[in-house]
């Protein structure tokens, strides 16, 4: 017990001497979030909408933080006078009753167990967005990042999901719907899981993806320096390679 409390004892200690402090800011009811600073972000469905940062005093004076027409922006003032970066950058907690849109066009790590909406959802920015969520459940999803996107975790429930890749993506995605819909003519080294009705994969960038159905149906087309490969069972399949590009199949339907 004694070696617990000095243990607490030293690490406040330690936040402390970083100068790190705690900033509650007042928000009204938003459904989607503008993230364009750098910072982690975890987010918690909750009843009153909050948004909390714990950060180094002189970052946290700079955070700006509004909500209009339902949409949380967070951003940071930009320091007039240059001075010497901490390299630490604030965690937010965010809570609100539901999530309808995650943009990122700073530098952010989004982290939450479970994002709920009633209606459709959008994941996206021009930013660099790191991405962990253990289940979204949604109507239809919609996902297109134009920066880059690191995605540890993504497991998706929903009607219909599609995604555009124009950017860079790296990461996991296991999606359970009626129906995926792919576009990718970025840099993509991602993993897709499907479970549904239908898939429709076009790959036309320099990628190097793999894709792992359950389906009925499933079209996967390539072209350009795209390497696509596809395992998992299908009833149907209609499977297109042009130019250079390969598409693998032989973990498809193997019996």
């Amino acid at each position: 017990m004694k070696r617990t409390i000095t243990t607490m004892c030293f690490l406040m200690a330690c936040v402390a001497m970083m100068g790190q402090v705690e900033k509650e800011f007042a928000v009204s009811n938003f459904s989607t979030i503008k993230f364009s600073t750098a910072g982690k972000v975890i987010y918690k469905i909750g009843k009153k909408p909050s948004v909390h940062v714990v950060g180094v005093k002189e970052t946290v004076d700079k955070i700006e933080v509004s909500v209009s027409d339902g949409v949380l922006t967070i951003s940071q003032r930009k320091d007039e006078k240059k001075r010497k970066s901490n390299n630490t950058s604030p965690v937010y907690t965010i809570t609100a009753p539901s999530l309808n849109e995650l943009n990122v066009t700073g530098v952010c790590t989004f982290e939450a167990y479970s994002v709920k909406t009633g209606g459709d959802f959008k994941l996206g920015g021009s930013g660099v967005a790191n991405v962990s969520i253990d289940l979204l459940e949604c109507n239809n999803v919609n996902i297109r990042f134009t920066g880059v996107a690191n995605v540890k975790k993504l497991n998706v429930r929903c009607k219909q999901a599609d995604i555009k890749i124009p950017g860079v993506m790296n990461g996991k995605m296991a999606i359970d719907a009626t129906q995926l819909n792919i576009l990718s003519n970025g840099v993509d080294h991602s993993t897709i899981g499907f479970k549904g009705e239908r898939c429709i994969a076009n790959y036309t960038g320099t990628s190097t993806s793999k894709l792992n159905v359950d389906c009925k149906s499933l079209q996967a087309t390539s072209s350009g320096v795209a390497k696509l490969t596809v395992a998992g069972t299908a009833d149907k399949t209609e499977i297109t390679s042009n130019g250079v590009s390969k598409i693998v199949t032989k973990e498809l339907n193997a019996y």
